[in-house]
């Protein structure tokens, strides 16, 4: 008999913040990374992705939760934007099907709620799950790198000759950049790094010609302890693009010689030149994802 046959889909937001936390940890157990949280950290997740209650499903056999979908809902460039912000199953229940009913139950509730586009990012050497995936409706857009560098960093030398100027800014000023990246993976959107913070690049016209998103980490001493990367974009109609490039990274991994750990999170295979310029400064690839979409 197949799991599924027994188990009940509720939405999330008819169970307990306890139930939910345990579909997420036990769907987790033995995955690639160890995304398991405690409850307030898990909570603080879901208000900091916009993931919603009335958007996510947990499967459940009797009273014990055994797998979940949690969404998430933005209005992202003038469309409804739909995000699976996680899908996972108890390894006991895994290979029964659940996780089709869950996706299935989640596109519904996505139409329902007017959605136009919906995205989900998977682990590249995740074949079956990308499967699914497909089979439901998704389509791979793009390849997504994490990448990751200790000790300190040696730019490219390419060091910007003066042309170019930073500007500090506020997360939530990218969003109005004519050239800012709308598609980029949900979590590396400004709506979810706005504890973090962002530069623009201008030129010698005061024209805004690149912008980077990012996260500083430091301990209670003060000390920093690593940089994350979550956007840098130039505006793909300027033919000086690896000077730009090089004045947002020289601002957004500053001070160079530092001994910390510097990361970038979902960089888009699209992204090119950047993905370049990082290998050539010594990043190495720690993680590769694909970006998936489909339209209602």
């Amino acid at each position: 008999m197949r799991w599924w046959a027994l188990v009940e889909i509720k939405l999330m937001s008819a169970c307990t913040f306890e139930h939910a936390q345990q579909a997420w940890n036990d769907g987790f157990s033995g995955y690639a990374r160890d995304l398991t949280m405690d409850l307030s950290t898990w909570l603080h997740r879901c208000a900091r992705e916009d993931l919603l209650p009335d958007l996510s499903v947990i499967a459940f056999d009797g009273s014990n939760p055994v797998g979940f979908v949690i969404s998430g809902l933005r209005e992202m460039n003038g469309e409804l934007v739909v995000w699976n912000g996680g899908t996972a199953i108890a390894p006991a229940y895994r290979g029964q099907g659940i996780g089709n009913l869950l996706m299935e139950a989640s596109l519904q509730l996505y139409r329902r709620h007017g959605a136009q586009l919906a995205c989900l990012e998977a682990l590249e050497d995740n074949v079956q799950a990308i499967k699914l995936y497909e089979k439901l409706g998704y389509s791979v857009i793009d390849k997504l790198f994490s990448l990751e560098k200790s000790g300190d960093l040696i730019l490219p030398p390419l060091t910007p000759d003066g042309s170019y100027k930073g500007e500090p800014v506020r997360p939530r000023d990218l969003g109005g950049i004519p050239f800012y990246n709308h598609l980029s993976p949900w979590h590396c959107q400004w709506q979810s790094i706005q504890d973090g913070e962002a530069v623009l690049v201008k030129d010698s016209k005061a024209d805004t010609v690149g912008y980077a998103l990012f996260r500083r980490e430091f301990n209670e001493a003060g000390q920093l302890l690593g940089i994350a990367l979550y956007q840098c974009e130039v505006d793909a109609a300027r033919v000086d693009q690896t000077g730009i490039f090089q004045t947002l990274l020289s601002h957004v991994f500053s001070p160079l010689s530092v001994d910390c750990r510097r990361h970038t999170v979902n960089i888009p295979a699209a992204n090119a030149v950047l993905l370049d310029m990082l290998r050539r400064a010594g990043f190495e690839t720690a993680m590769t994802e694909v970006h998936m979409t489909q339209r209602f």
